[in-house]
């Protein structure tokens, strides 16, 4: 094949330039015009070019009358539009003038190189019957074109003709072309005026291209593209007629404009219902149902909404085509219980399609018997959802004739129901916002705290009259200011830096500020704000303002009265720590020397025993009021170690002297490693006194159990004593209790143990040594968290 030339018309400069590359990679000649005059000037200079792509508007001159000039210059040129969605119909009325196809922007090459391909086929088929007269009947008879050769009747044609026509070609040769045709064309002209029309201009030669309708002999009508074009064959001028089946490419640019006229409805009416006011919605959706109900040809569309208990359905809107009777007045307040088939395949989401009403199931009688009285022979409905509830459905209706819905229908359906429903709850809304806003008005207006807004400047922009309470400002006066004018320095500085973060979308806590009122003197608000949006873009903060004056007064009250009683706490500690050190010295000295008798030495045991039990309850309440005010750090801590020193530290204190106390500890030489500080052994030292204290019998036993238990290290100090009831094992761990008022202590020590537990994020429980029967004695088990 010789190179092929094809001319680029087009004023877009990068549109142009990228077909030029893309079809000079594929091997043709590629020329380029921005306009109609300089494609005429290029065709004329060139002598002739095999292909012309043609965007219909560009400067100069426009597509159609450049097509135009083409065709009268050299019929054999031909032409593909390339055109915009805008253009679609331009486009198509260009194809009407000889064109041979059009392309959407943005071209689909895949689609020109069939196009390209198809077109360079029938003008090499052209060439071949000009150059070679000779090889004509084959390339007649192997077209892939019908052909004919036509005087007043067709006096010749080819086996694809036969085969578009459907008629035999003996039955063909012989009859005007107009036979083949309907009666009118889909322009409204005769069949066979338009032909006479197209053949007296072929015979004063100029060639025709045309789209004409055909009746086969089944009697379906397909379009074809025709040309026609004046030969002398053996010294006799004759019509050449080729035809063409476009039914295909029919069918696809019908599809693509009722496509692109569906996306223009679903387009104009999201505009429309946008566009609505609340007081216009009700009037709104009928107009929306008589468009789309004109646009898919139905009898009626209608909408029902579901009653807010969900027990009755009504249909509120409703369209009916000329001639078709309405039925909104007859079906309202339907029970829903009645109608369980259809709000089953509505509750589920789905879309009730039924081409006929043979397709309802038997269960569905109640379903049928009102379709039926309504004259319905099929229908469509989808449910409308919002925030994942039914909340009615939207649907049609065919009454004249039984129809199938594709699934543009239901599309449409959903997306014209997604915007009702967000209408309907779009007025919802606004009546409930505009019925509560006097309400919330006056709220704000008297509410205890300051309510404020402010522009991403810091100026005010709106507060309430709290403000004056608080500052001695008055309204007005707040609002000429910005929040610099009203805050301490240092307060600006945190605001201003808080409402950075809140401009960012960082969230931001309450926090407080220090207000300069109009006097001089100081108050104090615990603010807390969020970002005001518009359109997505943050515009400004909102806020409340609560007055904490008076707290923040009785704060510092609090505060120091809390350093006075530590105060008051360390001095009582450290004397009477003094005091008890001159008692314990003393007795040891009385001790030394002996010679006392059984009762006096009694007695010394006993003073001994309660200074021992003063000691303690000092050591504990020390720890625990300086516990909230230690922030040492935790380190590794080894638990066996710990256990033993505790435990060597037990037997040096008075209760071995009296008692026969056995402490078994057996570690197994595993590593029991936990983050603590120093303070864990009081866990340990008192939770070992505690076990000796509520053994009553002389021949005391405490076991310590060490294992791991996943992430934690269990340790269990266990005893043989009196136990402790159920009932008591909840509040044992509480600051001043007791388990048996028999016993003498103070009741801190297991609170101790507490609190040092849940510093070092662990847990600790009581439990029967003896599931069941608390009689046999204790179990405290502490879990603490193993190193990593």
């Amino acid at each position: 094949m010789s190179e092929v030339t094809i001319l680029v018309v087009d004023d877009a400069d990068s549109t142009r330039e990228t077909i030029k590359d893309v079809l000079e990679e594929k091997g043709y000649r590629v020329l380029t015009a921005e306009d109609g005059v300089e494609a005429l000037r290029i065709i004329e200079e060139v002598g002739c070019c095999d292909i012309v792509l043609l965007d219909l508007v560009i400067p100069k001159m426009d597509g159609i009358e450049v097509l135009r000039r083409i065709k009268e210059r050299n019929c054999e040129i031909e032409v593909i539009i390339i055109t915009g969605f805008a253009d679609l119909d331009s486009a198509i009325a260009a194809v009407n003038e000889g064109a041979f196809g059009y392309v959407q922007k943005p071209v689909d090459f895949r689609l020109l190189d069939r196009y390209i391909e198809e077109l360079l086929e029938k003008q090499q088929m052209r060439r071949s019957l000009i150059e070679s007269e000779e090889r004509y009947r084959t390339l007649f008879e192997s077209s892939p074109d019908g052909i004919f050769l036509l005087k007043d009747v067709i006096i010749e044609c080819n086996s694809e003709m036969s085969r578009l026509l459907g008629h035999k070609m003996e039955d063909i040769i012989g009859r005007p072309l107009s036979e083949f045709a309907p009666q009118v064309q889909p322009g409204g002209e005769s069949s066979e005026d338009v032909l006479r029309a197209r053949i007296d201009a072929a015979l004063s030669g100029a060639p025709q291209f045309f789209e004409w309708q055909v009746v086969r002999a089944d009697g379906t009508v397909i379009d074809t593209e025709v040309t026609l074009k004046a030969v002398t064959i053996r010294g006799e001028q004759v019509i050449q007629g080729i035809m063409y089946d476009i039914t295909a490419r029919k069918e696809a640019e019908m599809t693509l404009k009722r496509r692109a006229e569906f996306e223009t409805l679903i387009a104009t009416l999201s505009t429309y219902f946008i566009s609505l006011r609340s007081d216009e919605i009700d009037y709104g959706i009928n107009c929306v149902l008589e468009q789309i109900g004109k646009f898919s040809g139905v009898d009626r569309s209608y909408l029902f909404l579901l009653s807010n208990d969900m027990r009755t359905m009504s249909n509120t809107h409703e369209w009916c085509a000329e001639g078709v009777e309405p039925q909104i007045k007859r079906l309202q307040n339907l029970p829903v219980d009645r109608y369980r088939w259809w709000m089953e395949q509505l509750k589920r989401f789905e879309a009730i399609h039924l081409p006929s009403l043979d397709y309802l199931p038997p269960g569905a009688k109640a379903e049928k018997e009102i379709l039926e009285s309504q004259s319905i022979k099929s229908l469509l409905v989808v449910p409308l959802v919002y925030e994942k509830s039914i909340a009615g459905f939207i649907g049609f209706d065919s009454v004249k004739e039984e129809k199938r819905w594709d699934e543009e229908s239901i599309t449409l359906l959903k997306i014209i129901g997604e915007m009702v429903v967000n209408a309907l709850k779009r007025r919802e809304a606004e009546n409930a916002l505009r019925a509560s806003e006097e309400k919330y008005r006056y709220l704000a207006e008297n509410a205890g705290d300051v309510i404020f807004t402010m522009d991403t400047d810091g100026n005010f922009t709106f507060v309430t009259k709290k403000i004056e309470e608080i500052t001695g400002y008055t309204v007005d006066e707040i609002l000429s200011m910005n929040i610099r004018d009203v805050v301490t320095e240092e307060s600006y500085s945190i605001a201003a830096e808080n409402l950075r973060e809140r401009l960012k979308g960082e969230d931001v806590p309450p926090y407080e500020v220090t207000v300069i009122k109009k006097d001089g003197s100081e108050a104090f608000l615990e603010v807390n704000t969020s970002v005001i949006l518009s359109d997505g873009r943050i515009i400004g903060v909102q806020g409340v303002g609560r007055d904490i004056t008076l707290r923040k007064k009785l704060e510092d009250e609090l505060k120091q009265q809390t350093r006075n009683a530590q105060l008051y706490l360390d001095l009582m500690v450290h004397d009477i720590t003094n005091f008890n050190q001159v008692v314990v010295g003393y007795l040891d000295l009385l001790r030394q020397r002996g010679g006392f008798d059984e009762v006096t030495g009694r007695y010394l045991d006993i003073i001994c025993s309660e200074v021992g039990k003063s000691i303690e309850l000092i050591k504990n309440v020390k720890i625990l009021s300086r516990l909230s005010e230690w922030e040492r750090e935790l380190h590794p801590v080894d638990l066996v170690q710990v256990i033993k020193g505790v435990i060597a530290g037990t037997r040096s204190t008075e209760w071995f002297n009296k008692r026969s106390i056995e402490i078994r500890f057996s570690p197994d030489g595993e590593e029991y490693i936990c983050m603590a500080d120093e303070l864990i052994t009081h866990v340990f030292s008192n939770l070992i006194d505690n076990a000796i204290k509520y053994t009553p019998s002389e021949d005391v036993r405490v076991d310590i159990e060490l294992q791991k238990d996943g992430e934690f290290i269990r340790v269990s100090v266990i005893d043989y004593g009196k136990g402790i009831p159920d009932d008591q094992k909840e509040w044992v761990f509480q600051r001043y209790i007791r388990a048996h008022e028999g016993i003498k202590g103070s009741g801190i020590g297991l609170s101790l143990v507490w609190e040092l537990v849940g510093r070092y994020k662990g847990r600790v429980w009581v439990e029967d040594r003896v599931e069941g029967d608390h009689t046999k004695g204790a179990r405290f088990v502490v879990m603490l968290p193993a190193k990593v």
